[in-house]
């Protein structure tokens, strides 16, 4: 996952920040999303936002949903 996100940098010339729910949800495979999904939604967000800077965080369910997911979000981080 970490070589697609350097590969997405250095096509773009970004930096892609994880933040700690990424980390997290990450290193302890709760991610639903597909790694295609997330760089999809990488390249979405570069190519509406003139930011060169994006941070990846989480959307999770809580005890009240009836399905379990953790999916990633894409922000652009506008200075």
């Amino acid at each position: 996952m970490f070589k697609e996100l350097i590969d997405i940098e250095n096509k773009y010339g970004i930096k892609i920040n994880e933040g700690e729910s990424f980390k997290q949800a990450y290193y302890s495979g709760k991610i639903t999303d597909s790694v295609s999904c997330i760089l999809d939604k990488i390249e979405l967000t570069i190519k509406h936002y003139s930011s060169k800077d994006v941070i990846l965080t989480t959307y999770e369910s809580d005890e009240t949903s009836p399905y379990i997911f953790c999916f990633v979000v894409v922000s652009p981080i506008l200075i």
